[in-house]
Order: C-alpha cells, then structure tokens, then sequence
C-alpha cells in the first residue's frame, strides 16, 4: 500500500496499516473533506474538530481478518473523489474464561427490565458524540493496586465449558472502594444504577469514542457533568453480575468494542 502517495495527494495521517482483532485505525484529514470512509461493510462518517476531519475505524474480536479495504470518499457538494487503500487485520487468538455464577447471580439473568435496559445502554453507546472535543483515553483508569481478571475478547464459557459470549471489555480485580479516574476528558452520558451492570458510568470522549465502566461501588459523577482527566469519578465494586470486586473497562469506537489496552497504548493526535 503505497500510503506516502496517499498522504502526498490528500493531505491524510493514517496511523497503521497492520493491525490485530481489536485494534482502532486512525484518519485525519487536515485539508480536504472526508465525506465518508466504508469499511468492513460498514459506512462511518468523520467529526469536523480544531479544522481537521477525523474519522476512527474499529475492529472487534470478531472482525474480519486477512487484507481488507478501506475506501475514502473526499470532496463536498459539487463534487467527490475516492481513494481505496488496503490494512492487513492478523488473527489473534483470545483465551477462554469459565465464570462461576451463584444461584443469586443466576437470577439477575430473569429479572424483569433486563432486555429495555441492555437495548437503552447500547443505543446510547451507539450514539453519535455530543463532547465537542477529540480527547481518546490514555491512561488506566484504576487508581492503585488491581490485577488483570480477564481480558478483552476472552470467550467466557460456563461450569460445562459451553460458550457464553466474548468479553467486550478488561476487568480488573482490585479491594472494594479502590478509586477510578477518568482516563481522559469527556462528558458524563450516563452514571446510574443497572441490573446487570451494577452501578455504571458512560463517558463520551468525542469522535464516536466512549468509555464504559461496570459494577462500581460508589458513583461520584452525574449525568452531563464535565470531567478531567485522572479526576475520580467512582470505586472499585460488586455491583450487578459479578463474582467479586473488580471494574470493567470498556472503550467503544463508532459503537464498536474494541481492545481497551490496546487503545491507551495510542497516541492519536
């Protein structure tokens, strides 16, 4: 992929062009507009900040691997161009993770609400961002000791080893009370109380970028409140459907969940 001729010609940053299961490929556009970007049989459109356009393309841990192509569509009203350009996706393997639920815990699954309240959260994740700025999280947002209790993309399977679902974010198992930051600046979408995923908190970060945290103890934010990056926003709890104290870590690109870890590890500026 000859993608120094690309940015010659547009004026285009693109941040890889090599990625595994979970990854984020990075836009920007300093000059021309970015009318839309398909990828992966999807249509994503960009966020116009600070004079740039920005467009951020997910992938999960069941995306497509191999070569695969992106097609950018520049231009405005009168008139449009393309440019198509290939990314490699490698395949990378996620472990198991066998959960052990109590009958307690096991009932949480039948308790009436569940559905509306997973199909209310999803769509406010799938949201476009209403946070003005681009500020993707960079940092851990647990304040002290923790550990890694299962990572991101783990098939969780039951006491029979039966498939349950892929892990959509990162836990980490730490003592109850143990604060959490934010890992960025962003706007509070959501901090309130669920069935499954206990006490809970939704960050938009701009650009399509939110972060989600599960099963806190306490809530120290509100809905529509405005926070800094490192400022504390919670503590480490059980809250909902867990097995201990612990904090899931999300991030979600454009609605997608893609690799926490990964993502941090990012400069994408």
């Amino acid at each position: 992929m000859d993608t120094n001729n690309l940015k010659r010609k547009i004026n285009i940053y693109i941040n890889q062009d090599t990625i595994v299961r979970g990854d984020v490929i990075f836009i920007k556009s300093l000059s021309e507009r970015i009318k839309s970007v398909r990828f992966q049989k999807k249509t994503y459109y960009p966020y116009f900040v600070d004079n740039a356009y920005y467009v951020f393309l997910p992938t999960t841990y069941n995306s497509s691997i191999n070569k695969q192509k992106i097609e950018i569509e520049m231009g405005d009203s009168l008139y449009s161009y393309a440019y198509t350009f290939f990314v490699y996706v490698k395949k990378n393997h996620f472990k198991k993770s066998k959960v052990h639920f109590s009958q307690h815990t096991k009932q949480l699954f039948n308790k009436k609400g569940i559905d509306k309240e997973r199909t209310n959260l999803l769509s406010l994740i799938k949201s476009n961002s209403t946070f003005k700025k681009i500020s993707p999280p960079e940092i851990i947002p647990v304040l002290g000791k923790y550990r890694i209790t299962s990572p991101y993309g783990a098939m969780r399977v039951d006491e029979n080893d039966k498939p349950l679902w892929h892990h959509s974010g990162v836990d980490f198992g730490a003592e109850t009370g143990t604060p959490i930051i934010s890992p960025s600046e962003g706007i509070v979408l959501f901090a309130d109380s669920l069935i499954l995923q206990g006490n809970c908190i939704v960050i938009d970060h701009g650009a399509g970028i939110k972060s989600v945290y599960f099963h806190l103890n306490k809530l120290y934010v509100k809905e529509g409140q405005v926070v800094k990056k490192k400022e504390i926003i919670g503590s480490v709890g059980a809250t909902g459907l867990s097995t201990g104290p612990h904090l899931h870590f999300g991030i979600y690109v454009n609605g997608k969940p893609i690799n926490p870890l990964n993502f941090i590890k990012r400069r994408f500026k």
